[in-house]
């Protein structure tokens, strides 16, 4: 279980190595662009649906990660889903002003070595993607800090969570088959 957590690290650490040359990396920033300017509205990042397939893209198209590219991102009922490929998913809630509340990745096939590598990108990339000002080193540190890269572990069944700057990071993993990370405003 340990080396395929390994595996997935060494794959985020050539995620890390695929940025940009002379890009200025910011150390232990926790500063949440848009969180400081959530209010009743419970807003994590002031972005429409076409805003965030924008910036998701933009984060893709960095790092190289082809398989994230969003086609189209389409709203439907305050809700907005996509398929990246059987195994991992997207799904966000919009509210009446058309601005995303809560975005949520949904990964199946566990933490084994390709799907669980792809998973862990994701998540980073999604974490990048809500916080312009955040880099490879930020989003590990929030993965850390939810307790999954812990050395006792349990990916069979695991739930970890933690807040930054009124940000919640959520974590949960089923028999080591089901995996969504969620990302909304705490209160």
């Amino acid at each position: 279980m340990k080396r395929i957590l390994l595996t997935i690290i060494m794959a985020t650490v050539v995620l890390a190595g695929c940025g940009t040359e002379g890009e200025t990396q910011s150390k232990n920033n926790t500063n949440v662009k848009a969180a400081s300017e959530v209010d009743l509205n419970n807003y994590v990042f002031d972005m429409t649906v076409g805003d965030f397939t924008e910036a998701f893209n933009a984060v893709a198209k960095k790092y190289k990660l082809d398989y994230l590219h969003i086609s189209e991102l389409k709203e439907d009922s305050n809700m907005f889903q996509y398929k990246f490929n059987d195994h991992l998913s997207m799904t966000g809630t919009v509210d009446s002003t058309h601005k995303i509340q809560e975005v949520m990745l949904i990964g199946s096939g566990g933490f084994q070595k390709k799907t669980g590598g792809n998973l862990m990108i994701a998540i980073i990339a999604l974490i990048m993607t809500t916080n312009s000002d955040y880099n490879y080193d930020d989003a590990q540190d929030v993965i850390k800090d939810t307790g999954l890269l812990d050395d006792d572990v349990n990916l069979q069944d695991f739930e970890g969570a933690t807040v930054r700057n009124r940000v919640k990071y959520r974590i949960k993993i089923k028999n080591n088959d089901m995996t969504t990370f969620g990302i909304i405003g705490a209160k």
